[in-house]
């Protein structure tokens, strides 16, 4: 009998870009991996480097060219400053929530 599952969806590194966004503006894990229509895994593959490396980097510069104000308060923050390289973040606190 054929299973009835289908694969999840392929993150590109366009994805990636917007897995960080989404994550730097505090969004939760299974959050975004349903509107990915994928699971959390690939979503932590993201966080921790292991899937599309650079995407982080990318996401940030997106922030300094969009929200310069954003990208100071999160350079200066020392949660974010003192933070390990990707591959081992476990922090997204960057959004002020108004």
């Amino acid at each position: 009998m054929a299973s009835s599952r289908k694969p999840g969806r392929k993150i590109t590194f366009d994805d990636a870009v917007q897995i960080w966004l989404k994550l730097f503006d505090g969004a939760f894990s299974h959050t975004i991996a349903a509107e990915f229509e994928t699971n959390q895994g690939r979503i932590s593959e993201v966080r921790t480097g292991k899937r599309q490396p650079g995407s982080r980097e990318a996401a940030l510069e997106i922030i300094k060219e969009e929200e310069p104000d954003r990208y100071s308060q999160m350079i200066e923050n020392p949660v974010f400053k003192n933070a390990p390289e990707p591959g081992r973040q476990y922090f997204f606190p960057f959004k002020d929530k108004k």
